[in-house]
């Protein structure tokens, strides 16, 4: 992936912290260790996985270095309400740093309202067990993995779709200077 963010365009970079915010909405009240384990893991991919240069700094600046604020909020991630708290106070940081607009507790549970409201699957019945939902215990990938790789899916598609190249490699140019 270029590191030229105006090459990247904002769309697949918008895309990206969007995934990020609805991946921390999809962990469930009270995350498992190895949700949380995947999450943390997740977040700190976004280092190299991001667009935009400053982005990816703040991240490997502020979540490598256990000292920060951010590092350490991020350590405190139990469940859903502390992971969407996180990342709005992640995307802000980065805001900030790029002279954009902030955005308040509020507004992030507007956005979790309607993400209940329009993405996330009725809940499951209660005669339902853990084993017949493919509990991570039997080997079985955990839902909220499932939902983060299924969104990493999307924005790669995307990024071929807006690439113009639909994936196809491009024949080598033949630049020979004499």
């Amino acid at each position: 992936m270029s590191t030229d963010d105006r090459r990247v365009g904002r769309l697949p970079n918008f895309v990206k912290w969007a995934d990020l915010h609805f991946t921390a909405m999809q962990l469930p009240e009270r995350a498992s260790p190895e949700e949380r384990e995947d999450f943390v893991h997740y977040v700190r991919a976004m280092k190299t996985l991001l667009g935009c240069a400053t982005c990816r700094e703040e991240i490997r600046t502020q979540l490598l270095d256990p000292a920060t604020a951010l590092a350490s909020a991020l350590a405190r991630v139990d469940g859903r309400q502390s992971a969407v708290e996180f990342v709005r106070q992640l995307h802000n940081h980065v805001n900030r740093r790029l002279g954009r607009r902030q955005y308040d507790r509020a507004e992030s549970q507007r956005h979790w309202e309607w993400y209940k409201h329009h993405a996330l699957p009725p809940t499951t019945p209660p005669a339902a067990t853990a084993s017949s939902r493919g509990s991570r215990a039997e080997g079985g990938p955990s839902r909220f993995l499932c939902v983060a790789a299924a969104l990493v899916f999307v924005v790669a598609v995307l990024a071929l779709v807006l690439s113009g190249n639909n994936g196809r490699r491009r024949p080598p140019t033949n630049n020979t200077s004499a």
